[in-house]
């Protein structure tokens, strides 16, 4: 049975070689600037840096940077599964080339993926998207708000709705929905629409609902674990209709952290990005030959500063605060470069994300502005 299941996985491999395109940057260290960087906007990755490990953490030496990766050079590809029963698919990246051929070898297709441009269209994901490549194009069909202020109205019970109020960080967005009367019931939405934005390029994402505040008034707020510049949705009841917004207009005050280029020899958790503002607190981390954090109780108490005093400690310090982490996904992250192996500039890791909401749908972090520096796993980085 085991060497059946290895042999579909391998069959299976075999065919994205054969089926796949023929195609074929991390935030950088800096002094503290007045001017908030946004949130979708990638910028050079930093030099290596030894901040970039977790404390106490001992350098691995000779240990593989990635399980692919350290695989012997002539390693027949096609035939990986039966070599490797235990190997983990997801430490590849997408597979290329197109004209992979039987006789290919594990050091050919990686060759192949460290010649790669940085600027390549292949590595636009997630961290390296620009805001433009977020934007998704929906067909739409029901009506459909597109801006604050606008109104729809249900032909059969006269019940209208609009937007408004619209408040955005980029990682979490509050809406706020005001109808021309009360309706009993749970305002919902349908969860099964498969093109809803914000889309791949933010997922995981979650949504919540109904922060009433008063009796026509419903508040919706989503947080992601990466950078989103678009709101649509699509909601079933009190009645069918659409959301589709663009947030770049109703964006709030907000400050990033700054991270050197990980250390992917050393394991535990790097920081990759990070934003504050008044709506929420977002870490997204690389996780290096370690098992992903279930909860964020599993990583050193974070802090967020003030010269050196600490005015909040996640998780700690958060009445009426959702914390909660989510396993990202894979994606190209930005490594020391003698380690790197996509474009010279990256390597393929699993990431996490660390998101911090208020339970009530409202702003959160009264003390907001004092706050300029993160302690992640010991570390402390500068926000600007």
């Amino acid at each position: 049975m085991k060497t059946r299941f290895a042999f579909l996985l391998a069959a299976l491999l075999t065919a994205a070689l054969l089926t796949a395109c023929n195609s074929a940057s991390g935030p950088a260290p800096s002094v503290p600037s007045s001017e908030p960087a946004a949130p979708s906007e990638p910028s050079e990755p930093a030099e290596s840096s030894e901040a970039s490990a977790a404390p106490n953490s001992e350098p691995a030496g000779d240990t593989p940077v990635g399980e692919f990766w350290s695989l012997p050079d002539d390693t027949p590809f096609i035939g990986l599964m039966e070599e490797y029963p235990d190997f983990d698919l997801m430490s590849i990246p997408p597979i290329r080339p197109e004209t992979a051929e039987e006789g290919e070898t594990v050091g050919k297709i990686k060759a192949w993926w460290q010649s790669l441009s940085p600027d390549d269209p292949l590595l636009k994901r997630n961290l390296t998207m620009t805001p433009e490549e977020k934007v998704i194009e929906i067909v739409h069909d029901r009506p459909v708000i597109t801006a604050p202020g606008e109104t729809l109205e249900d032909p059969e019970t006269g019940l209208s709705v609009s937007v408004s109020s619209l408040k955005s960080d980029g990682y979490a967005t509050i809406c706020e929905f005001t109808f021309s009367a009360p309706f009993e019931g749970h305002f919902m939405y349908d969860s099964m629409w498969d093109d809803r934005s914000p889309g791949p390029a933010s997922l995981p994402g979650s949504g919540s609902f109904d922060a009433l505040t008063d009796e026509n008034t419903r508040t919706f707020i989503y947080c992601a674990a990466f950078p989103y510049v678009q709101l649509a949705q699509r909601f079933t009841i009190p009645f069918s209709f659409a959301i589709d917004l663009r947030l770049e207009d109703c964006m709030v005050d907000r400050r990033t952290a700054v991270f050197p280029r990980v250390d992917n020899t050393r394991e535990g958790v790097a920081p990759v990005a990070a934003q504050l503002s008044p709506l929420s607190f977002v870490v997204d981390f690389a996780v290096i030959g370690v098992e992903p954090p279930e909860k964020v109780q599993d990583l050193a108490p974070i802090k967020l500063l003030d010269g050196d005093e600490v005015v909040y400690t996640i998780p700690g310090d958060g009445a009426g605060w959702n914390c909660n982490l989510y396993a990202a996904g894979m994606t190209y992250v930005p490594v020391r470069e003698e380690t790197a192996t996509v474009a010279g500039m990256y390597d393929w890791r699993q990431v996490s994300a660390c998101i911090v909401y208020s339970e009530d749908h409202a702003e959160i972090f009264p003390e907001y502005a004092r706050i300029d520096a993160i302690e992640f796993e010991g570390v402390v980085y500068p926000m600007q």
